[in-house]
């Protein structure tokens, strides 16, 4: 068997490899036009459009499908649940699961062949999140790369600690033949944003929901939220294949937003449609102020963003769609990334939009998308949308779309309690792309149902087919994998096609197709696979009764056919469907089967809703397997129905809307003609109404929505009521529309009113941050920000028109650059239209700025006679420079006309690079004093305007490079004489684009280096040769293409000049211990060193916590001690300070003390017994010695007179800290003494109890019954009788039938006579116990009976014609052919215990005995039937009775006779 295996593992990596290599390399990083073929899925969606379409299937047409031996071939339960979708790589399926753990299963068995754990999987419950639970582990659907061989797949891994905080995003790379994880790997994900380096990737807020894409030699993954915790981002991360880092992280939020936007897609993968091109659509959050999509903007949510690679693997915003809504879409929780976006092949467009995509969402509207130019935020006409089209709205929508390119192209579609829609691709009039919908399936969905996938073999329509998951809720209950007819037929319904039941779906699950076979994982953790011929040991084709009307039942007979000999021992269907229990086999009567043997079962169908229904057969076979099959049909009833049945919109704010969306269908079976529409009004607005006169198909539907726009604080009703007729009779729909309006308040906050950048040196910066929050519940927009000038600037101001939604926040940073020493101040202004509390406008909102300027600065303003201008640059207002005009080819520059020294030089600017069509750039260079001048001047285009002159270049580009292929980057370079160009040594791309807005540059030279900041950022850190001294310029250049180029702000500062004859340096240790006692004495010893020599005496100033104490002065070895009592509890900083002299430098140190009462544990000594009235002693010690004087302990005692507690006299506290105390307890039972010491200066307070039984009467208590023996049912009456007590008179009286739990019967005071009785009604034998709990001085006391009960014995003859009497009793009459049966049934259940029937004949006057039967086993039922012949027994009078025999395997009940059952036979 090893050798086999070895084999078998051979060849499947022989194919895997080969077949994959071949396929999917046409896929990585290519333009697709109807997507290639591929033997293997080796990625979410098939492929990186994420078209969902398998185009390679020929072996899975609905003529296969629907054969009775497609069906189960195995079910393998996992070890956790399967969230991702399934790959196949070979002859394995993979699959993951939220435990971690990574599997390869054999793809026509499902044997597991080779399974790894990669880590303990993180509770949800850490972040109080129930979207996905218990755990969360491996979510996204890998990816497989044949290049490098290895499969690609994330896990989030718990931190093993009791908080969870701290868990870990792994990106794993394994040998998808054995699990094995590749050299190098994993990679953790972690770091910061290139578009955002001041925030950092935090684990734990983040959720990696989006199958992984690979491209280009990256797999990059996106980030979202656990259930909205806050504060999460949006994130898109992007690990190298080969290099096995982390090549770029980009945030969907940036600057202005404290977070939101994440990108989860309801696990659909990021899209690729080429090289350095990715997709994806993101969640709740602040989303983009209105402007073009290629405009780059920090707040990214409820948007379609596409991402551009740059050369060096860095990501950057292209593109970005967000619907001109987006606020009310976050206020309602519809955010556009419930659905993933999709790329239509190309050859589904037209010359002015070739490459469509396309994005649902959960407010049900299917946007048509041009994925060259998205469309940006209010760009339509009148600020609406500029999508290619929008189809819709339907349901809301999570998952993803998919596509066939057959009959010229599908999108299919499902919304949450919504049909499968199938939407046409076409061209309307006027050439624009559109979907139209054009069919859609009879059954609906429920939430959380999956997406859907097509396979056929090309464009063949005979081949293809619809693949979806379904659920009945949330909850997953009921899934079923089912398949469905491509295109609609004549009456536009898709048709159903083939269903088999999964057991609990996985939320938005797509199934996974390959070579003839279909897989799909669910949340009971279980990968199935489907497939021809089918493994299950009884298979049947899906049943389907077709449409029945309500009220009425159909039935149809489903044929099961054996692969295997089988013994079925019981049929059950579930739901509206039902088996005649004629044709159900028990245990006791199994229906065989031999192989190849089929069995008929006969079905009902009795419908309680309208539309599609599921339900299953479920068969039990002997050997405990429970096969399940599908069963479907449509309730009808005429008319129109609505889903949901009412609308009702719950809470809304004035001053915003709300919509839902409506589903009409046809239920019946004939058309039905719309008569007349009676829409709801006032404050309710109906959009999307029928036309009269419009027909929809039996089983058609049509969606409208009801627009909810409130205006005072009330409750507000109204109805939608559609008239319709059909089959000669009319039809009135009637749906509530239910709404409750608040007041609708925005309100903005700021976190506070002024910034204080208190000190800052000239020529340095420093950032603080406000926060601007919508405290109220509709959204806010910004219709003015205006930021600081001068001094103080935002180099990312708030966007006017950018909209706050409720309970979000924007961040506005400032940044203090002083240029004077002086006291400064300015302020930010911000209006919005939110109002204050008694609603009227806030207007415009100031945070003030102060900061004082400290030092001084070489040069703050190039207009202090101290610059010199050349070639086109000119001085500007407020002391800058224009360095070029909006006009092309020029070049200028301003030089600092004195030699600064360059080792500590720093200098400050604004940059600012427009307005214009796009300059190249410009520089800050420190020109060799002996080469150059001051009027120093370049070449224009790619020289800067420094070009040809000997110095160093730091270069600010932005425009296009053509030698570095490079654009919008900071580079360090040499300019030299015989060269008209910059050569660059260093070279960073930057992630935000200098030609938007302002920027705040600091470039610094220390020690040899160059470092440079832009906006607060480090973007350089270069090592170029300098000169001592230099000529500071700064210079520009324009291109072709033009910008004016302004330097303003500025504050340049020269490295200081060089120090002579240092100080020798000194240095001071303290050791003091690390934690100490308040009240006792401590210990610090410390040392005084230098470089060179210092005598004895030196004196050490000393501080506690800033409190002076006194001096101590140094031994010749420098050392010192000083000693400190603390106080208090608390941190304690000793410090020590050298104050040094005219040779030595001065130091100082610090050491803490944590200072920490002693924790006291108290131990008690007491009698375990002791005689009521007699004095009793207690001792015990408390730890932590010695102890002050006078210190006691305080004593309380609990006894069942003083559940509250009396206090007792103190106890004096030894300085051992023993002590003693004395007691007479008066009442009985249990006496607690509790003993608590309060603590001192020195010791944390402690308590301890010890419990002393103190002696008690014995009391007397019996209990008796009216009977020992009973019948089944009949009720018993117990007594108990309570002799002398002290006070407490109450008695409980339990019972316990035998293998059951004990119940209360009765619990009271006794009588005068000291008793209680109780009732009980009897079903088994039981125990009565009755219970006195005891007083102060009697002792407590239980006593039991035991009684017997009789079985219930229900007997009923059957097959008698008719009835007479003999006498007053009655006897049942059957003709001679016929046999006499009696049924029993024994109660309560006695399965395979003992039943005997004894038959007697009446003659001579009295009964004899005929027959007593031997013991036959009761059924499982617990039921039992005698059957006799009456052939021979005309005019015979007999009576039967049927006797349950006890056994010793019975101790519940006794033997009991069943009453006597008389009959006679006629000819």
């Amino acid at each position: 068997m090893p050798a086999r295996g070895g084999r078998h593992r051979d060849r499947r990596r022989r194919r895997l490899f080969a077949t994959v290599a071949a396929a999917v390399a046409a896929l990585i990083g290519t333009t697709i036009s109807l997507v290639a073929a591929q033997a293997d899925q080796t990625t979410q969606g098939a492929d990186n459009l994420r078209t969902n379409w398998d185009q390679n299937e020929s072996a899975l047409s609905p003529a296969v499908v629907q054969s009775s031996a497609f069906g189960q071939l195995f079910a393998t339960k996992l070890d956790g649940q399967i969230y991702a979708q399934p790959l196949v790589l070979g002859d394995q399926v993979i699959a993951v699961t939220e435990s971690n753990t990574l599997y390869g299963l054999d793809r026509t068995t499902g044997a597991i062949e080779w399974s790894k754990n990669y880590g303990a999987s993180w509770p949800a419950s850490a972040i109080g999140c129930g979207d996905l639970t218990p755990n969360v582990g491996a979510t996204a659907t890998p990816v497989y790369d044949p290049a490098t061989k290895a499969l690609y797949f994330t896990t989030k891994v718990d931190d093993g600690t009791s908080t969870h905080r701290h868990p870990t995003w792994l990106m794993h790379a394994v040998d998808p033949s054995s699990g094995t994880e590749l050299s190098g790997w994993p990679v953790t994900i972690n770091g910061s944003p290139s578009n955002d380096p001041s925030v950092s990737f935090d684990a734990y807020y983040e959720q990696q929901r989006p199958g992984l894409l690979l491209m280009d030699g990256v797999v990059y993954a996106g980030f979202g939220a656990h259930c909205d915790a806050w504060p999460y981002r949006g994130y898109v991360v992007g690990v190298s294949t080969t290099e096995h880092r982390i090549t770029s992280m980009w945030a969907s939020v940036t600057g202005a937003s404290t977070g939101g936007a994440g990108i989860w897609q309801s696990g659909g993968g990021l899209v690729s449609d080429g090289s350095g091109r990715i997709f994806f659509s993101t969640g709740n959050g602040i989303s983009p102020a209105p402007g073009p999509g290629k405009t780059v903007q920090g707040t990214l949510a409820e948007s379609v963003v596409r991402l551009q690679v740059g050369s060096d693997n860095s990501l950057s915003t292209a593109d970005f769609f967000s619907p001109s809504d987006a606020s009310t879409l976050d206020l309602n929780d519809q955010d556009i990334s419930s659905g993933a976006p999709m790329a239509l092949p190309d050859g589904f467009g037209t010359s002015d939009h070739p490459h469509l995509l396309v994005q649902q969402g959960k407010d049900g509207r299917i946007f048509l998308l041009d994925r060259d130019n998205l469309g940006g935020m209010g760009q339509g006409a009148q600020g609406g949308d500029a999508a290619v089209s929008v189809s819709g709205p339907y349901q809301g929508m999570w998952g993803h779309p998919a596509f066939w390119g057959g009959d010229g192209g599908y999108v299919y579609v499902v919304g949450n309690q919504g049909p499968l829609r199938a939407l046409k691709y076409g061209v309307r009039n006027g050439g624009t792309p559109t979907l139209t919908l054009t069919g859609q399936s009879q059954d609906t969905f429920g939430y959380t149902s999956g997406s859907p996938l097509v396979t056929s073999n090309g464009t063949d329509d005979s081949s293809a087919l619809v693949w979806m998951t379904s659920a009945s809720n949330a909850s997953g209950a009921d899934g079923t994998l089912r398949a469905y007819s491509p295109t609609p037929d004549g009456n536009g319904r898709l048709q159903l096609l083939w269903s088999a039941p999964i057991g609990t779906a996985t939320k938005f699950s797509t199934p996974t197709a390959d070579s003839g076979k279909v897989y799909v994982g669910t949340r009971d953790g279980v990968l199935y696979g489907f497939g021809s011929p089918a493994r299950t040991a009884l298979t049947a084709a899906s049943l389907d009764f077709g449409q029945v009307g309500l009220g009425d039942s159909s039935s149809a007979t489903m044929k099961l056919t054996a692969t295997q000999d089988v013994s079925i021992t019981g049929l059950k269907a579930s739901g509206a469907f039902s088996v005649d229990p004629s044709a159900v086999p028990t245990s006791d009567q199994p229906t065989a089967l031999a192989t190849d043997a089929t069995l008929d079962v006969p079905i009902s169908f009795t419908p309680t809703a309208t539309g599609g229904i599921n339900g299953t057969l479920t068969a039990n076979l002997s050997d405990g397997q429970k096969l399940v099959f599908a069963l479907h049909g449509v309730g009808t009833r005429p008319g129109l129905g609505a889903s949901p049945a009412a609308l009702d919109f719950g809470e809304v704010p004035t001053g915003s809307t709300s919509t839902l969306n409506l589903q009409i269908t046809n239920t019946g079976t004939e058309p039905e003609t719309v008569d007349s529409v009676d829409a709801p009004g006032g404050v309710f607005s109906a959009s999307g109404l029928p036309s009269t006169g419009t027909v929809v198909p039996a089983g058609g539907s049509f969606v409208l929505s009801v627009t909810y726009t409130p205006t005072a604080d009330q409750v507000d009703s109204d109805a939608l009521v559609v008239t319709s007729s059909g089959g000669g009779a009319t039809h009135t729909l009637s749906v509530p529309v239910n709404a409750t309006a608040i007041t609708g308040q925005g309100h903005l906050e700021f976190s506070t009113s002024s910034l204080d950048f208190g000190k800052v040196p000239i020529g340095s910066s420093k950032s603080l941050s406000f926060t601007i929050t919508n405290t109220g519940n509709i959204p806010v927009t910004v219709t003015k920000a205006k930021a600081p000038t001068g001094d103080f600037n935002s180099a990312v101001q708030l966007s006017e028109g950018l909209i706050i939604g409720p309970d979000q926040t924007a961040v506005q940073s400032v940044t203090f650059t002083p240029r004077t020493a002086a006291d400064l101040s300015a302020s930010y202004e911000v209006t919005g239209t939110g109002t204050d509390d008694s609603g009227n406008a806030q207007g415009a909102m100031y945070v003030a700025v102060k900061g004082t300027g400290t030092g001084s600065a070489t040069t703050t303003s190039a207009a202090d006679g101290q610059w010199q201008t050349n070639g086109s640059a000119v001085q500007a207002d407020g002391g800058g420079v224009q360095l070029t005009p909006a006009t092309s080819n020029q070049a200028g520059t301003a030089v600092y006309t004195e030699p600064l020294r360059t080792d500590g030089l720093r200098a400050t600017f604004t940059a600012k690079f427009g307005p214009g069509s796009g300059g190249k750039g410009m520089t800050l260079s420190l020109l060799d004093p002996a080469k150059n001048s001051a009027s120093a001047l370049g070449g224009s285009g790619d020289g800067l305007g420094i070009a040809g002159r000997p110095g160093t270049v730091i270069a600010f580009a932005t425009g296009w490079n053509d030698t570095l292929k490079a654009q919008n980057f900071v580079g360090v370079g040499s300019g030299s004489a015989d060269s008209s160009a910059i050569d660059y040594q260093s070279t960073a791309a930057l992630s935000t684009s200098l030609r938007q807005g302002t920027h705040q540059v600091d470039v610094q030279v220390s020690a040899g280096h160059v470092y440079v900041w832009i906006d607060g950022t480090q973007v350089m850190d270069a090592t170029p040769t300098l000169t001592s001294t230099a000529l500071l310029a700064f210079s520009g250049a324009t291109g072709d293409s033009s910008d004016v180029q302004t330097v303003s702000g500025l504050v340049v500062s020269e490295g200081p000049a060089p120090a002579t004859n240092p100080k020798a340096t000194t240095s001071l240790q303290l050791t003091a211990p690390s934690t100490g006692v308040p009240g006792r004495s401590l210990t610090v010893h410390g040392t005084l060193a230098s470089s060179t020599a210092l005598p004895a005496g030196q004196t050490v100033h000393v501080t506690r916590n800033g409190t002076t104490l006194p001096d101590v002065t140094t031994a010749a070895d420098g050392s010192f001690t000083f000693t400190d009592t603390p106080s208090a509890e608390g941190t304690y900083t000793y410090a020590a300070g050298y104050a040094g002299d005219d040779t030595h430098e001065a130091a100082s140190t610090t050491s803490l003390v944590q200072v920490s009462k002693l924790a006291t544990s108290t131990t008690l000594t007491a009698p375990a017994t002791a005689t009521r009235a007699k004095t009793l002693t207690v001792s015990g010690t408390i730890s932590g010695s010695p102890f002050a004087t006078g210190g006691v302990v305080t004593v309380t005692k609990t006894d069942l007179a003083h559940p509250s507690g009396t206090a007792l006299a103190n106890a004096k506290v030894a300085a051992n800290g023993s002590f003693t105390f004395t007691d007479t307890p008066q009442i009985g039972g249990a006496n607690t003494y509790k003993v608590t010491y309060a603590g001192d200066t020195s010791h944390k307070p402690s308590t301890r109890s010890a419990t002393v039984q103190v002696s008690r009467a014995s009391t007397s208590l019996t209990i008796t019954s009216d009977h020992s023996t009973y019948t089944y049912g009949q009720t018993a009456k117990v007594t108990t009788h309570l002799g002398a007590t002290y006070d407490k008179r109450t008695v409980s009286v339990y019972a316990k039938p035998y293998g059951g739990s004990s119940v209360l019967v009765r619990s009271g005071t006794v009588d005068s006579h000291g008793n209680l009785t109780a009732s009980y009604k009897l079903t088994r034998n039981t125990t009565f116990s009755a219970v006195f709990a005891g007083d102060y001085r009697y002792a407590p006391k239980t006593v039991a009976r035991s009684v017997q009960t009789h079985v219930r014995v229900s007997e009923k003859l059957s097959g008698y014609y008719t009835n007479t009497h003999y006498g007053s009793t009655l006897y049942r009459v059957y003709h001679h052919t016929a046999k006499e049966q009696l049924d029993v049934t024994v109660t309560p259940g006695k399965a395979g215990q003992c039943l005997k029937f004894r038959v007697q004949r009446y003659y001579s006057g009295a009964w004899h005995t005929q027959t007593t039967t031997p013991c036959s086993a009761l059924s499982s039922t617990s039921a039992g039937r005698h059957k006799m012949s009456l052939t021979k027994s005309v005019n015979y009078r007999y009576r039967i009775a049927a006797e349950y025999v006890h056994s010793s395997k019975d101790t519940t009940n006794l033997s009991t006779w069943g009453a006597w059952q008389y009959f006679t036979v006629r000819q």
